[in-house]
């Protein structure tokens, strides 16, 4: 079971009157006190054929109604576990006394059915008994285990392949872009001193080629110098795959759509009028072509190095801050 502190924690940012978390930011703390519950040697486990179903319906309804949880004075974990028991057994009395779906399991199943459609089954799934290569009866995944065996419960098989499965769409989308450099930002961001030394090149030999060149290979080719190749790596082209990644990812697309300046603190560059750390992340990461950060400078009269540090010391660390 997670410490008291690190409870405490989750709960007043997932209740807070004026909490700031986005959907994923929520989503996640919920996932790791699912995950904390699950394991948790405290927690009441029966042998009722029905008792994952009962499980898995009270992890949907704590989600539901954490905000209701009343740790008291005492241990946190120990008054959330309590809290949880309660319903559990509750619902495994029920199921003694008349197997059936009430209002609330249809909205549960009703939920099951919308994570199936991502292709990933609904997690009771997971538990259907099956026959070991020894002709015993067992079950594809637990939904909770043994938190000193190391197995994975059903609910971290659930989750983590939901995370993956983002993750690898997010993937493939970059590396496409970066494979065609659709609209030639890449190979636009070159060195001045070795024009043929540009980001598309440079992402191709370290990374999409096989097997990936050294910088000291790319720069034999270019016929450069390897410090000028690794400083136009890693100051302009290792920025730009950032903001390349960010502009494929939802959750941040979703952020800069409804959030405002005041949501991004003291975020507006010294001078300018149309600098602010909104203004600048959605010019970056919502339009429709990249406009490169050298382009953005010049239409605001500012030094492109000022706009740069102050793209990676104030907005950024922000727009990580709420991806997490």
């Amino acid at each position: 079971m997670c410490d008291d502190a690190q409870l405490q924690s989750w709960l007043e940012k997932l209740c807070a009157p004026e909490s700031e978390l986005t959907p994923l930011a929520r989503h996640k703390i919920l996932s790791r006190l699912m995950l904390c519950i699950a394991r948790s040697p405290r927690l009441w486990r029966d042998s009722h054929q029905d008792y994952a179903m009962a499980l898995n319906r009270t992890l949907v309804w704590v989600r539901k109604d954490i905000c209701k949880f009343d740790p008291g004075d005492g241990s946190v974990s120990e008054a959330l576990l309590r809290w949880v028991n309660g319903t559990l057994k509750r619902r495994v009395q029920d199921l003694r006394g008349a197997r059936g779906l009430g209002a609330e399991d249809d909205r549960t199943d009703r939920d099951y059915r919308r994570i199936a459609k991502l292709g990933l089954g609904p997690p009771v799934e997971l538990d259907k008994p099956v026959i070991d290569s020894q002709g015993h009866t067992t079950t594809q995944a637990p939904l909770t285990a043994d938190p000193k065996s190391g197995r994975y419960t059903l609910l971290e098989q659930w989750i983590e392949r939901l995370q993956a499965q983002q993750y690898q769409r997010i993937g493939q989308q970059v590396r496409a872009y970066l494979e065609s450099d659709p609209h030639g930002v890449l190979r636009a961001c070159q060195s001045r001193k070795y024009p043929d030394c540009h980001c598309q090149g440079l992402v191709q030999g370290l990374y999409l080629s096989q097997p990936p060149l050294t910088q000291r290979a790319i720069a034999t080719q270019l016929k450069a110098n390897e410090q000028t190749v690794y400083t136009h790596w890693r100051d302009k082209c290792l920025p730009l795959l950032q903001i390349i990644a960010l502009r494929h990812d939802p959750q941040v697309r979703n952020y800069l759509q409804v959030h405002s300046d005041r949501d991004f603190g003291q975020g507006q560059l010294e001078g300018t009028e149309h600098g602010s750390c909104l203004e600048l992340s959605q010019r970056l990461l919502l339009s429709e072509v990249l406009s490169p950060l050298r382009a953005i400078a010049k239409e605001l009269r500012v030094n492109e190095t000022d706009l740069v540090a102050h793209w990676q010391t104030q907005c950024l660390p922000h727009l990580k801050r709420h991806r997490l």
